[in-house]
Formats: structure tokens, C-alpha cells, sequence
């Protein structure tokens, strides 16, 4: 019989390696929205530029750390809201990424205070433009991590 804090260890990894394929996908959804709208939000560079000035580095690091976040909400996700959000996999997974979002969100408000955009290195995202953009990747986000946790949890039952 397996006790309860195995099968939150079980939820926690299996959310954590959804949210870094669900990372992933964003990053690559982030890519061509992009290149579609014309606005350089580019959230690796808003993670990496604390660390280095020079765009590429700032985009490496930032991708680092962006996995990183992708593997810890997902685990959160995996752990504590998986079981507990109503409906299918992929609409929970969405819910609780846009919640991440809108909790998040805010924060753009500082926007004057960053580098990069102090810079013009990345665009402002306190407008509808950017919402919207991050909006469709937390869907996606949320979608891969919601549908990924449920199938790793079936693979290993």
C-alpha cells in the first residue's frame, strides 16, 4: 500500500515534467506570436535580462529559468490542483494557468523599473496586445500541462 505523501510526490513529478513540456510549447507559441503581431514581448528575455545585458545570453538564461517555472507550477499544479479544479484535464490545466497569469499580471505595472524595456530591448506589456499574446500562451500552457499531468499519471499507475 503506498501512503498518501508517495502519491503527492507521484502528482508533484508528474506536473513538474508537464510544465516543462508545457514551457516548452510556450516558447514556441511565444516565438510566432511574435512574428505575427509585430510586438517583441518576449518573456525570456523579461526573465533573462537581470542577469546579462547582451540579448542572446539574456534569452539562454531566461529560457533556463522559464523551464524552471514551467517545472514548478507544474508540480503546484500536479500536486494541489490537479485533482481539485471541475472538469477535463486540459480545462483545469488552462484554469490554473490563466489564474497564474491574472495573479501575475499585474506586475507589468513596473514596467518602467525593467531593463529591457527601459531599453527598448522588449515592448511594453502593460496594453491589450500583450495581454492578449500572454493569454493565448498561458492557454496553451495550460493545456499541455493539464492533458500532460493526467497521461503521465495514467502511464504510471
Amino acid at each position: 500500500m503506498r501512503s498518501p505523501r508517495h502519491g503527492l510526490r507521484r502528482r508533484f513529478i508528474a506536473g513538474a515534467m508537464a510544465g516543462v513540456a508545457a514551457a516548452v510549447t510556450f516558447a514556441t507559441v511565444m516565438e510566432v506570436d511574435r512574428r505575427v503581431l509585430g510586438r517583441n514581448t518576449d518573456d525570456l528575455i523579461l526573465l533573462g535580462r537581470f542577469v546579462s545585458p547582451r540579448e542572446q545570453t539574456a534569452r539562454i538564461v531566461g529560457l533556463g529559468l522559464h523551464l524552471l517555472n514551467g517545472a514548478v507550477l507544474g508540480g503546484v499544479y500536479g500536486a494541489a490542483f490537479h485533482e481539485w479544479l471541475p472538469g477535463a484535464p486540459s480545462f483545469r490545466g488552462t484554469l490554473f494557468a490563466n489564474a497564474e497569469n491574472l495573479t501575475l499580471y499585474p506586475l507589468a505595472l513596473l514596467e518602467n523599473h525593467h531593463p529591457a524595456i527601459r531599453d527598448g530591448q522588449i515592448d511594453r506589456y502593460w496594453n491589450g496586445t500583450a495581454f492578449a499574446q500572454e493569454t493565448l500562451r498561458h492557454v496553451v500552457f495550460g493545456l499541455i500541462l493539464g492533458e500532460g499531468t493526467e497521461r503521465i499519471l495514467r502511464s504510471t499507475r
